[in-house]
Order: C-alpha cells, then structure tokens, then sequence
C-alpha cells in the first residue's frame, strides 16, 4: 500500500535551492505565520507508530489529518468509496477516477509544513522511480497523479496511487499475530528484494516478474478490497453527498484495515 513505501521524515527538511517548475521544487524561505502555527500545534502531541485499527481523534487538528469523508469529490476527479488505512503522515482511501474509470488508492499527507515538504520530496523520488521503470516490473509503487487541497485543517499533499492491496498488518492480523505462511512471505520478500536492487542501481534495466506460484500474496492483500470494488457504484460526478471537512467522524464510517 503506497502508505507504507512514504518515505518517513520525521525531522523538518532544511530549506534548498530549486528551480521553479512546480510546488515541490520551489525554494522553501521562511515560513508564514500560519505555517508556523499549525506545526507548533503537530510537535505537541506525541507521535503515533501504534499497529490500532484506528488513527487517533487528535490528531484531526491544525496542521494534522485532513477530515476526509466517505463519498466526498476531490480534484473534481476522485470519489472517496472506503478508507483502507492510516499512517502516521497520512491516510489512504479507495477512491473512484471518474477519468480514468477505475479504482486508485488515494494517499492524503498532513497539513503541518514539514510534512508538506516531505511529500513533495516523495512526489520527486517517486516521478524518477516511474521514469526508470515505464513497465512497472520492479515492483514499486506507481503514483499516478499529485496535487493539493485545501482544508480545515491546512493544506494537503494528496498523490494518488494504482491500487495494490491491504497493509501487511492486514495480513499479519489475519493469521491472529501467529505468523504468516512462508508461501505468502517468500514472493512478499522477493518484491522487497527487487524493488531495493532497482533503486540501489539507479533504476538499472533488470527485468523481473512473477513466477508460477508467486502471485498468492498479491491476491491475498487484494481480496478483501475487490470485494468492495465490486459491489461500489460510483454516483455522477456532479452529485454531492458530502462536504469536505466536516470533522473527524465521518472519517470513521467507512473505516477499513490499518495503515
């Protein structure tokens, strides 16, 4: 899931000299009063690494998670259908493309400025893993489109995945904390492996794939979330069932695995 492959920062980025092409390659200068506020806000409460079902309520505040809802319209392209997990950065919904007409898996940062950086750092490491791998047999992630949106809470990184699956602690969870069958770590370990030789050769030209009997863990983390695929219907694209940021709660109807 695209929230466990974010690269975790959990220190400010120092500020540097970029070219300006996009929000993320813009020098970061001094910090507005605003920005200032909202991460004075972030580093008083404690960060949260917990394996819980749930994201803390707490942390829908200033500079912290966006209230997203079940059913909401975002970048006037993705509908929100199921929430499929949480990390401390950000959570990750199951969202509908209206343009692409397909399922992704929409990942939306916190709004404190630190963490706004850091996404735009994985926005970049991401675009240079994609262009090295135009294939996807390398088994990384695939973002698919970024942008930003504004919030209660502050302003969100939001990038927007392929859909691959459940967390592991899905998985984990699954077989009561006992241990996951070797056939299900074996390709799981592989993937790991692939992806890390990749980017340790600077997305060097190795062609991999599956291999007979390689696919269970793919599927096994996609079998929960297709059967929600399957029963969703998205509703026309002008219709709106819910305003944005209308509070932590609603963020809980829809709730899915952990993240």
């Amino acid at each position: 899931m695209p929230g466990v492959s974010a690269a975790l920062r959990k220190r400010k980025q120092k500020p540097r000299k970029n070219k300006e092409r996009a929000p993320w390659d813009k020098p970061r200068g001094k910090k507005s009063k605003k920005e200032d506020d909202s991460d004075a806000v972030e580093s008083q409460t404690e960060e949260d690494y917990s394996d819980t079902n749930e994201e803390r309520k707490e942390e829908y505040r200033k500079g912290g998670y966006h209230p997203v809802a079940q059913g909401e319209l975002y970048n006037s392209r993705y509908r929100t259908a199921h929430k499929l997990g949480w990390g401390y950065f950000s959570t990750v919904w199951l969202v509908w493309d209206y343009i692409d007409k397909d399922f992704k898996a929409m990942k939306v940062q916190k709004g404190a400025q630190h963490y706004r950086e850091a996404a735009f750092d994985e926005i970049k490491l991401l675009d240079q893993i994609m262009k090295g791998d135009p294939h996807l047999e390398k088994c990384c992630c695939a973002m698919t489109d970024s942008f930003e949106h504004k919030g209660p809470n502050g302003k969100h990184v939001v990038m927007v995945f392929r859909v691959l699956g459940e967390n592991l602690l899905s998985l984990i969870t699954k077989y009561d904390y006992k241990g996951t069958p070797l056939r299900l770590i074996r390709p799981i370990a592989k993937q790991i492996l692939i992806g890390l030789d990749y980017l340790h050769r600077e997305l060097a030209d190795h062609p991999h794939g599956f291999k007979a009997g390689e696919r269970p863990a793919a599927d096994a983390l996609l079998k929960k979330i297709r059967k929600i695929m399957e029963s969703y219907t998205a509703p026309p694209i002008d219709r709106q069932l819910l305003s944005d940021g209308e509070g932590p709660e609603h963020a809980e109807q829809s709730a899915g695995a952990s993240g």
